[in-house]
């Protein structure tokens, strides 16, 4: 599926003309999440700005600005969080939810963007289901071992010609964040599928409430084009005729789901657990909370180098990166651990600092660890302890 620009100044997700600028952030790295073999070419890698936009009428926010000319997801693209047991854990009692919830038992299951495979295989495992995943980046290789019969690869778009395809549960997870036209993407998705047949559809997207209320800022990504709201995700569904069951907060506020089905049974709306007033309030403060939150973090390392501190950073997907980026950290941090082995060795886009495994910090002694995900703080103490090091822990 190919999409075209927006005209100059309108909502990305309802084409209204009520938006205004938020914020501006400069040459930024076009792929967080893209593994760079050498440091030279890390740091020199495709980069691109951030002017993120504000709809006032249906609380959605994108950049402006973005050229998705720069855009390429290849096998080199890498965002897994499956190697984390605290993320495990959270997709299997979303399975188990979305299965007994939608019975999704012998059932098929299309996941648009998936990745390396890891939640199809789950899902299916979980309720014996059969599946069908697409994702242009997806890598056979990594599946050496783990391969179920009932679940099928292809290495592609989703598009028109895989509409032989059947589903009873459409799943995409943290695709639509990166689709400059989320309206024309999903309106393209349920067409495809056979209009007789009620599908559910379960999207799961980064949550910009976060960004704004917690001030989760190093979720701000060049990738990202498209940053839902409660209200925008739930607005965008139901202006496509979708029966909107259910929107929710989900890991800790970090992400944003819905639920929806192909068939509309009622006439009235649903009503988001926020509403565009509230996020207009968090959005009207958010320019200056950021600029005072990297300044906070600009004068804490110029402590940190002063008094001759070892600093590493955890967390290597996009905040990891984006925290790297905006405080040009590369001449004090220099390793960013991260636990997924597909990372080991590779270079940091933009700054180029090392990805390492947990167990090289035992040589390094940090002497102070900051974590890019408040979430896996118990994980990563953890770890720490087992590796007998007990550095100073902040989270970023």
């Amino acid at each position: 599926m190919m999409y075209q620009k927006n005209e100059e100044y309108t909502c990305s997700s309802c084409s209204s003309a009520n938006t205004r600028e938020i914020l501006v952030i400069k040459d930024v790295p076009a792929h967080c999440c893209l593994l760079w073999e050498n440091r030279d070419d890390a740091i020199n890698c495709p980069k691109g700005d951030i002017q993120l936009f504000f709809c006032n009428d249906c609380g959605h926010l994108y950049n402006q600005v973005f050229n998705p000319d720069l855009m390429e997801y290849t096998q080199d693209y890498e965002n897994s969080l499956h190697f984390s047991p605290k993320f495990q854990e959270y997709s299997n009692q979303l399975i188990r939810r979305l299965a007994e919830t939608y019975n999704l038992y012998s059932k098929d299951i299309l996941e648009i963007g998936c990745g390396k495979g890891d939640f199809l295989k789950m899902i299916c495992e979980y309720g014996k289901n059969r599946g069908f995943g697409f994702d242009k980046s997806y890598q056979p290789e990594f599946d050496a071992g783990t391969e179920l019969n009932s679940v099928e690869f292809i290495q592609d778009f989703y598009s028109e010609k895989y509409k032989d395809y059947p589903a009873d549960l459409i799943v995409t997870r943290y695709v639509l964040e990166h689709i400059q036209d989320p309206l024309t993407f999903v309106k393209e998705i349920k067409n495809i599928q056979d209009q007789s047949k009620n599908v559910t559809f379960y999207f799961e997207v980064p949550n910009i409430l976060y960004t704004l209320r917690d001030l989760g800022i190093w979720d701000l990504i060049y990738e990202h084009c498209s940053y839902f709201s409660a209200p925008s995700l739930s607005m965008l569904f139901e202006k496509l005729g979708f029966e909107v069951q259910n929107v929710t907060e989900n890991y800790l506020g970090q992400f944003l789901a819905i639920e929806a089905n192909t068939q509309k049974k009622s006439r009235n709306g649903f009503q988001t657990y926020v509403s565009i007033t509230d996020v207009k309030k968090l959005v009207d403060n958010f320019s200056i909370s950021f600029y005072q939150k990297l300044q906070e973090w600009e004068e804490r390392l110029d402590i940190f180098k002063k008094e001759g501190k070892k600093i590493v950073a955890w967390g290597g997907g996009a905040k990891g990166v984006s925290f790297l980026n905006f405080l040009k950290t590369e001449d004090l941090i220099h390793e960013i651990v991260d636990i997924n082995p597909r990372k080991h060795g590779k270079y940091v886009a933009g700054t180029g600092q090392k990805y390492i495994l947990p167990e090289e910090l035992v040589k390094i002694k940090p002497d102070v660890v900051i974590l890019m995900n408040p979430i896996y703080k118990n994980e990563i103490t953890k770890t720490l302890s087992n590796l007998n090091l007990f550095p100073e822990i902040l989270v970023a």
